[in-house]
């Protein structure tokens, strides 16, 4: 790969504006200053040459074949800041070296199917696409592969040769798919979860409806439990009683949901199931939270030597008892074929509920290789009941043995068949309230209302009157205006907080978080994600063991499993579109 770059300047515009660009013999992908004058007209023109906007590299990426559109219209956008000249010596010079740059981050996996060919998933990437339609692949819509009658390691190869990726970033799944051609005609179905139902081998295949909801109706199997090890590390890292029940439901099955609010201790309860169980750990979490789980494990007795955090793609995966990876370094390990028969947790589960995302399929074909699974959430279902569909598959339960389309027409069509559901489930699940375990002070609640500035209103007026924006970005648009009018409320009834209180203010929108921050200096710490590991966990460590009186966070960053226990008090600047996203905040 080669790098060059150059630096482009406005008189009106009083920061440096700079852009590099990099190819990889198929795509080029630009990287410039971020300029609010310039960002939305941008934006329209890496799209409109079928470009698309890579957050991890922070580029846009376009085809090779289109660079030379995209160059013209940025100079016509504006000559003092792309000049044209410069950036194509900058193309012309990177394009001579093609090596799969890019490759490895778009995740390419290609499974075999059933009856023979391959299935290829990955990130969008409009060079892939190509290679794809060039083969003659299929795109199949329920399952969203690429479909082609060629075998895994035929198609790996047309991959790495006319895709510019490198073969050690297309992976070959062990897990063979089953396409669905087409999905089930709705129809009416008796419901009926005994106990009694008859083995499934009994079952004629006329009955292959009922069959499915029988086989949700096996209780499950029960593994031995030892008792005299939950009590006594319960004892020696002082769980409570909940927690030590919770790591007991965990260790009862090959694979389990622990549901319980946040704030009861999932986290410690899984590390001392693991512990007992002694086998290898895999921890799958987000990437905010693999420093807190280094530090429960250790608290559970582990050393820090025997556990591995895996970082990326970059860095070779070491041996060890334990390793913490997040859900976009998943292939890092799908890729270590030695990594088997381990017990696999994953915390804030919610965050797979697509069964058809690129990141649950790559999440079960892990899970397949797991000997024990826990799954930790307390949000299970965020907004539909066929969310439920992707944990009990990703624990092994038999009730995601069929498809997720059937699934969601046998049980969530109706009440009845919900509760049935519900019923069917409840031993696999374990899902206690703080009001049930520990008792704690009421909860006091204020929605205050506020006087808007009236250059504020013009503002909010002006977007809301805009036709020419798309509804999504207009309600957007909106919504961040929302917020900027709740701003100096927010600091102000924080700044009333009595002295010796702390608390987490959340917003929506970065910007905010920055502007509150900032008012309170040293006495605030902020995470929004963009943080390194270390920085997050200093800003953590500051808030609850040092002298930060402030924790301002996004909702998406901060509002998942961080116990931020020293907070009397928590401000929403904005609330989320999905109610249970603030309740989990």
């Amino acid at each position: 790969m080669s790098r060059s770059g150059s630096t482009f300047h406005r008189q009106h515009y009083e920061e440096r504006l700079e852009c590099d660009v990099v190819a990889d013999g198929s795509r080029v992908a630009f990287r410039f200053t971020y300029d609010p004058v310039l960002v939305d007209a941008c934006r329209k023109i890496f799209k409109s040459s079928q470009g698309y906007y890579a957050p991890d590299v922070k580029r846009w990426i376009v085809p090779i074949t289109a660079s030379s559109s995209v160059l013209r219209s940025l100079s016509e956008l504006d000559p003092q800041c792309f000049v044209a000249s410069s950036l194509r010596s900058m193309i012309e010079t990177s394009a001579r070296m093609p090596i799969g740059v890019f490759g490895k981050r778009l995740g390419a996996t290609i499974h075999p199917v059933v009856n023979g060919g391959s299935a290829l998933i990955s990130s969008y990437d409009p060079v892939l696409i190509r290679t794809m339609h060039g083969i003659a692949a299929r795109w199949h819509t329920e399952q969203k592969y690429w479909v082609s009658r060629l075998e895994p390691a035929d198609l790996k190869e047309i991959i790495v040769r006319d895709a510019s990726i490198a073969a050690e970033h297309v992976y070959i799944g062990e897990n063979p798919v089953e396409l669905i051609e087409h999905q089930r005609q709705t129809a009416e179905h008796t419901i009926d979860v005994g106990r009694s139902a008859p083995a499934l081998n009994e079952i004629d295949d006329q009955t292959s409806g009922k069959r499915y909801l029988l086989t949700i109706a096996e209780p499950l199997a029960k593994k031995e439990v030892d008792r005299d090890a939950v009590a006594a590390f319960a004892t020696k890292y002082s769980l409570y009683p909940h927690q030590a029940e919770a790591a007991a439901h965990l260790l009862q099955y090959s694979g389990s949901l622990l549901a319980d609010d946040m704030g009861l201790g999932k986290t410690r309860s899984a590390a001392i199931g693991a512990r007992i169980l002694g086998s290898q750990t895999v921890v799958l979490c987000p990437a905010s939270l693999k420093l807190n789980w280094k530090r429960e494990i250790m608290f559970c007795g582990e050393a820090s030597g025997a556990i591995g955090i895996i970082e990326g793609s970059r860095e070779p995966v070491r041996k060890a008892q334990w390793l913490i990876l997040n859900y976009e370094n998943l292939d890092v390990l799908l890729k270590r074929g030695d990594v088997r028969d381990f017990t696999l947790i994953i915390d804030e589960a919610h965050y797979i509920k697509e069964p058809r995302a690129l990141r649950t399929r790559k999440a079960f074909e892990l899970a397949a290789r797991a000997k024990r699974r826990f799954l930790l959430t307390a949000t299970p279902i965020l907004n539909h009941p066929e969310e439920i569909y992707t944990l009990l598959k990703l624990s092994g339960h038999p009730g995601a043995e069929i498809s997720f389309v059937e699934f969601a027409e046998l049980y969530t069509t109706s009440s009845e068949a919900r509760r049935l559901l519900a019923d069917r489930i409840k031993e696999w699940i374990l899902r206690r309230r703080k009001d049930d375990v520990i008792s704690l002070p009421e909860k006091v609640r204020s929605t205050p209302e506020i006087e808007v500035p009236q250059e504020l209103r013009e503002e909010y007026a002006e977007i809301f009157d805009d036709d020419s924006m798309i509804p999504l970005a207009k309600l957007t648009r909106l919504r961040q205006s929302l917020e900027r009018m709740k701003v100096p409320f927010i600091i102000e009834s924080a700044e009333s907080t009595p002295p010796e209180s702390k608390a987490v203010i959340f917003c929506q929108y970065k910007e905010s978080v920055a502007k509150i921050a900032g008012q309170f200096g040293p006495s605030a710490v902020r995470f929004t994600g963009d943080e390194t590991l270390k920085q997050r966990d200093a800003s953590i460590s500051a808030f609850q063991h040092g002298s930060a009186k402030f924790f301002v966070s996004t909702m998406e960053a901060g509002g998942v499993g961080i116990n931020l226990t020293e907070a009397s008090y928590v401000l929403f600047a904005s609330r989320p579109l999905t109610p249970s996203v603030q309740f989990q905040a």
